[in-house]
């Protein structure tokens, strides 16, 4: 068994991986760091507060597993480091 593609089935199981890897998600970080250019304060002020909106939007998704199973309290086939998370409330 090729131990990388368990850890990363388990991994992808436990965490939504693709909200970390969207297009959104990364341009939404491109602006927070300052890297886009605005032409005016405005525009910088109203890309900056859509852009905490959508870091909060795609770690919510990132996290929806481990949050659906932690407020539904049941327990599921996670691996043990994920259940480390889970138990601490």
């Amino acid at each position: 068994i090729n131990r990388s593609k368990v850890v990363n089935n388990d991994i992808e199981k436990t965490f939504k991986i693709r909200a970390l890897l969207s297009s959104q998600f990364q341009q939404a970080l491109l602006v927070l760091v300052g890297i886009k250019q605005f032409n005016t304060l405005r525009q910088k002020r109203l890309a900056r507060v859509a852009a905490i909106r959508q870091v909060r939007v795609s770690l919510q998704l990132w996290l929806d597993n481990i949050l659906e199973a932690k407020n539904n309290a049941q327990e599921q086939a996670y691996p043990e480091w994920a259940k480390h998370y889970l138990d601490q409330s």
